[in-house]
């Protein structure tokens, strides 16, 4: 199936060997909006698995 061949395509640039789930995205910003991230301040996070280190 073509969804096998987009994972396997993009499975071989990431560093985790893992995509990325909506879940992961969702948890991130539920840390973002604790008190937990207070200290974290105008910056971009990149939540990419890596990608953009290739």
């Amino acid at each position: 199936p073509p969804e096998e061949v987009e994972e396997k395509i993009l499975l071989v640039k990431t560093a985790m060997k893992k995509l990325l789930e909506p879940e992961d995205v969702a948890n991130y910003v539920a840390f973002l909006c604790s008190s937990e991230a207070w200290a974290i301040t105008g910056s971009v996070q990149a939540i990419d698995m890596a990608w953009t280190a290739n």
